[in-house]
């Protein structure tokens, strides 16, 4: 099965999201407009944001609740503090810091921690490969989501268990990858398990889902020679805005069962139609056997930096 060329595999450390600040001005690894001395913030469990104000230094940073929202000053980094949401609820954060002039200034922060309430799922595949699936049951869009898994034979022997990363979890959908573990492995399913232990985004932008009447999508040139099934898409974005755009690839046999899944991206700015190159859908006897039809899934987001 042919996977997204981009895909990051195997990362287990979690991603810090970067918050920098230029006297009172936030950025999020991407400038950002300027903010309030007091900022509200909405984190979810296991988030780790960390705050860096140039031409600054850190000289104290504190939460009201360390048991929702852990502080710290940053190891190697005088002009920097990390957050960690730890559990739900609310937390004020203050951080004191001198500009050059050594004036000192305070900035608090309003934090609600939410539930991550990312629900994950390993399903097989065909030819050796896994299905791993996130349902995303909140509002809020992930950059990607670290699921651990274990994968166990009827007897209850551990196959493999390991991290993945999911890449694109949408508000209210869900996102599809796949791990190879090797054919005739004798996986019992129903012993397997996955969990969404963490997620992260960019917190300095907001996400929101593309109505399918705002993007348009076109099959085109579309062949079956038999083995495989081959087309293009035409892509359309209405939006005057740059719109991230994400296709799945999902076969199917003929009781529904997902047989095989191939995850493509594109990036399509603001008003602008973009023609992919080839997808391919495999159907052969040896990899796919039981192949009964596929579906195209599309889902989309923009992504807005915050005011």
């Amino acid at each position: 099965m042919k996977k997204e060329l981009n895909t990051r595999r195997n990362l287990l450390v979690k991603a810090v999201t970067v918050f920098v600040l230029f006297a009172m001005a936030v950025t999020a690894v991407m400038p950002v407009p300027a903010v309030k001395a007091v900022t509200k913030q909405t984190m979810y469990v296991g988030e780790k944001f960390e705050y860096v104000i140039y031409g600054a230094t850190v000289t104290g940073v504190s939460s009201s609740s360390k048991k929702v929202v852990k502080t710290a000053k940053a190891k190697g980094k005088n002009n920097a503090c990390t957050l960690e949401a730890k559990k739900t609820g609310s937390a004020t954060v203050t951080i004191k810091y001198k500009d050059y002039s050594r004036k000192t200034h305070t900035k608090k922060l309003k934090i609600t921690v939410k539930k991550l309430d990312l629900t994950g799922t390993v399903k097989p595949l065909d030819s050796g490969y896994v299905l791993l699936e996130v349902k995303n049951n909140t509002k809020q869009t992930f950059d990607r989501a670290e699921v651990r898994y274990t994968l166990k034979n009827a007897s209850g022997q551990v196959i493999k268990e390991d991290v993945e990363r999911v890449n694109y979890v949408m508000a209210g959908k869900t996102a599809y990858d796949s791990i190879y573990v090797g054919r005739d492995q004798n996986i019992d399913f129903s012993q397997c398990e996955a969990k969404v232990t963490a997620a992260d985004r960019d917190p300095g932008y907001t996400y929101k889902n593309v109505a399918k009447k705002n993007l348009t999508v076109t099959k085109m040139d579309e062949a079956d020679d038999g083995t495989n099934i081959t087309f293009k898409l035409r892509i359309k974005n209405k939006l005057n805005q740059n719109v991230q755009v994400v296709n799945y690839l999902i076969s199917y046999d003929s009781e529904g069962n997902i047989i095989d899944m191939t995850r493509r991206t594109a990036y399509v700015n603001k008003k602008a139609t973009e023609t992919t190159s080839a997808y391919t859908v495999s159907k052969g006897s040896y990899s796919h056997p039981t192949f009964d039809h596929y579906e195209l899934v599309t889902q989309a987001y923009t992504m807005e930096r915050k005011k």
